[in-house]
């Protein structure tokens, strides 16, 4: 690989803040100027209006959309941490953030605050926050449940913020060095750490926490409170990753030392940069990571968890006698201090941590970064080089020989393929394409040289009734491109004087074909039933809802150069069901009975005997927890669907619905309708009669609804009921129980709405199921959703929490338990 050398001139570095990519997580918005009216990543705790997205009025000096939310009493807080949550130090562009800010405090009081009320926190313990309660101890650390880093800017006096006026503010965001924390002209930051303490951290303790804070924030905080009036208009808008409008904009790199030259190496993956100090002692160097690109193949390939990339580290612990400080390994900035200056000519080996992907076979990634080198030399004179590596195009031209391809073959014919050109692994695999399904057929051969030939024999069980057409493809081992060859047919092209012969095997193959379950981060297939094997003539017994392919066993025709070739069909109770030709078949049972499988060879024109199995697909019993049924109710089966933004696996409908969700108001994907912690005993069902009889046992004995004015259906409560997978009732099939609240709450933040559109296009295709009220009557239907958690609402007896959907919003909510609500189980 050659050595990548850039000398920066001022252009580069306005390319360098354009590009596309910086971040840990997700790829960052380099702006948020909510002109898309989204505000969906902001929630408000303790506000008196909701963090929403404001068009301004002709008076307004904001021309554009922003985001304003009002003061309420007490500790009042907007706060988004999805939006700003990661390394700060890779998403800003430039060692600072921008925002326009405005506060209308609506009181002759004034206000003691010099500046906008912003501040950054990391929790050491939850990643999300759940209640107002979460947030007004995080803004005065007294919770001693929390840990949290909670650093918050102070700006300076000298350009007060003003009543209802917009100010443009830039905030610097750095690592910290010595023992202060990093400062501009529009103030300093603070910081405190830990619950029960309201003391800020100072010194060489606040620097620590500071870095420790800015590699991971959980989230940004906007205060509303300005004084006593519980009225205050926060307004903000246009926050940027970079310093545009910074009265301090970042110094352009440039170079002071005569001679000094630093340049990439990358080494099969292996990267090294190669310093060349000139003839002047250096006493410092450092190399921070300034950008990192990531390009994937297809989007889909993309996980929505990309972890902490771009992250340096290094095994060249000394450069001379200049000693690398250790604390910095596994961040993105690399120095080289203390010592004695020398002159320096080295190699400094380089480890960068990438990104998470897919492990897809499908799937190709590839990266590009750039790194700055920064040395000081004995005079103080500065050196800055930006040097960056983008991955070669590979050269990849493999093309198929169409001239020896046919237009018409027939079953056994040898068909010879020949490919040139060359590939970036040398290496090259050849399929053959179903074209009249556009299905890959056959794997023909995987790992040949990039050059060279192959004899593919037309296999005699290939489908050849009626004529189809045929394509060879071929590509790179590694998926880095591909040709196609000409089109050609294959006729069974009848045979003549074949006589039949006998069964070389006498077992039929069974399959079970399971699909591959992809998580964010890995890969995990699971290996179907290989290999099965029914002899003729036996019964073997299936479960129902899966797919199975079927393969007849081998057939030798008497007559030399005659191929056999199958046909199959398919029986249920001695009635046909479906048939076709060839010698392997899939079927999916989906409804239970007694099934016969045939297979039936022919040689040329003679029909041969047959081999025939049998198949019982019986109804399954499932008994759940406390002998409840569990994984059927009646014959429907309940599958699973996972979300993979979240990573939990549900069942794919409502306890009760008849099939999976097509619409919101789906009404046979509505189900059943649960008063909180029963069983399944009939009480559910919409139509089950009401008594006004309260329960003294867990069990009530009946199937009516039972109302009730104190809001329980038992005379006294009990708290343990739906209490995980071997809780008491649990109505869930057996793996499966209640979700809590913050589950439940978890499904909802990953929407892309928060209403009801959005929950029906997760995954998990959330209805409007309307609910049950106290009295046995049905009501909101097609309007509102609401499903129970098995989490408790203290200190309210006969309460719990609930998902509560409706058209225009969802929220997390309280409500009784003698209500009857959907139920939708998550696998524990």
């Amino acid at each position: 690989m050659k050595n990548i050398k850039y000398n920066i001139q001022n252009v580069i570095l306005l390319v360098f803040l354009l590009i596309s990519f910086i971040g840990n997580a997700q790829k960052a918005k380099d702006c948020i100027d909510f002109e898309d009216g989204n505000n969906s990543n902001w929630f408000g705790f303790g506000l008196s209006s909701q963090p929403d997205v404001t068009t301004p009025n002709p008076n307004d000096s904001n021309p554009t959309s922003y985001l304003s939310f009002t003061d309420g009493s007490g500790g009042s807080v907007a706060v988004n941490y999805k939006d700003f949550n990661g390394n700060w130090l890779l998403k800003g562009k430039d060692g600072c953030i921008c925002f326009d800010y405005r506060v209308n405090w609506k009181s002759s009081v004034g206000t003691t605050h010099t500046g906008p009320s912003v501040a950054i926190f990391q929790d050491l313990t939850s990643p999300i926050l759940n209640s107002q309660q979460d947030y007004t101890s995080l803004l005065h650390a007294q919770n001693p449940h929390q840990s949290r880093i909670y650093a918050f800017f102070v700006a300076n006096s000298s350009s007060p913020i003003q009543n209802n006026i917009w100010a443009h503010y830039c905030l610097p965001i750095t690592k910290a060095t010595g023992t202060s924390l990093p400062s501009n002209s529009y103030g300093t930051w603070k910081i405190r750490k830990g619950a029960n303490s309201t003391a800020l951290l100072t010194g060489s303790v606040a620097v620590t926490a500071w870095n420790l804070l800015i590699t991971n924030v959980t989230g940004l905080l906007l205060d509303s409170d300005y004084n006593g009036s519980p009225s205050e208009v926060v307004s903000f808008d246009n926050f940027c990753w970079n310093c545009v409008g910074n009265t301090q904009p970042a110094s352009v790199p440039c170079c002071d030392i005569p001679d000094f030259e630093a340049s990439l190496i990358e080494n099969n993956g292996n990267f090294s940069i190669n310093i060349n100090g000139g003839a002047v002692p250096i006493q410092e160097v450092e190399i921070s990571m300034m950008d990192y690109h990531v390009d994937y193949s297809n989007k889909d390939c993309k996980p929505d968890d990309m972890g902490n990339f771009g992250i340096l580290s290094s095994s060249t612990t000394s450069l001379q006698t200049l000693l690398l400080n250790t604390n910095d390994n596994n961040t993105s900035s690399l120095t080289w201090l203390l010592g004695s200056p020398a002159v320096i000519n080295s190699n400094i080996q380089l480890n960068i941590v990438d990104p998470l992907t897919l492990n897809l076979d499908c799937c190709k990634v590839t990266y590009s970064f750039c790194l700055k080198v920064r040395v000081k030399d004995v005079n103080c004179n500065v050196c800055e080089k930006i040097i960056c590596y983008t991955p070669p195009k590979p050269t990849c031209d493999i093309k198929l020989d169409n001239k020896g391809i046919k237009k018409k073959y027939c079953i056994g014919d040898t068909i010879p393929i020949s490919w040139t050109g060359t590939s970036p692994s040398g290496l090259v695999n050849i399929y053959l394409i179903d074209k009249t399904n556009w299905v890959t057929y056959q794997t023909i051969a995987t790992g040949l040289p990039d050059t060279g030939s192959y004899n593919f024999t037309i296999p005699t069980n290939i489908p050849c009734k009626p004529i189809r057409s045929w394509q060879f493809y071929i590509e790179d081992s590694q998926k880095n491109c591909y040709n196609y060859g000409s089109s050609f047919v294959i006729d069974c092209c009848q045979q003549t004087g074949c006589d039949c012969g006998k069964w070389k095997t006498n077992f039929v193959t069974i399959n079970e074909k399971i699909k591959p379950i992809n998580t964010p981060k890995v890969k995990k297939i699971i290996p179907p039933y290989l290999g099965l094997k029914v002899a003729c003539g036996d019964t073997i017994r299936l479960k129902a809802f899966s797919f199975f392919s079927f393969k007849a066993p081998v057939y030798n025709c008497a007559t030399a150069n005659c191929n056999a070739s199958y046909k199959w069909k398919l029986y249920k109770n001695n009635g046909k069901m479906k048939s076709g030709t060839g010698k392997t078949f899939s079927h999916n049972f989906n409804t239970y009975g007694i099934y016969k499988i045939v297979f039936t060879p022919s040689c040329g024109s003679k029909t041969c005997s047959s081999c025939q199995i049998n198949v019982i697909v019986e109804k399954k019993v499932s008994i759940g927890p406390n002998n409840n049924p569990g994984d059927y109710i009646g014959n429907q089966y309940k599958g699973e669907v996972t979300n993979p933004k979240t990573g939990r696996t549900w069942m794919d409908r409502n306890l009760g619905a008849s099939h999976v969700a097509t619409s919101s108001t789906d009404s046979l994907a509505f189900g059943d309708l649960y008063q909180w912690g029963r069983l399944t005993d009939g009480h559910e069902k919409r139509t089950s009669g009401t008594t006004a009889n309260l329960s003294s046992s867990d069990d009530p004995g009946h199937g009516n609804f039972i109302m009730s004015n104190n809001g329980d259906w038992r005379i006294l409560d009990n708290n343990n009921l739906w209490q995980g997978v071997n809780g008491i009732n649990n109505p869930c099939p057996s793996g499966f129980r209640l979700p809590t609240s913050a589950e439940l709450n978890a499904e909802r933040l990953s929407w892309i709405t928060n209403d009801a559109a959005g929950a029906f296009a997760s995954p998990l295709k959330w209805v409007l199921a309307g609910d049950r009220i106290t009295n046995g009557t049905i009501l909101h239907i097609n309007s509102r959703g609401i499903y129970f958690s098995s989490s408790i609402y203290l200190p309210y007896a006969n309460s719990n929490k609930v998902l509560e959907i409706k058209n225009n919003n969802s929220h997390i909510t309280n409500t009784e338990k003698s209500y009857g609500f959907s139920v939708r189980c998550i696998k524990d």
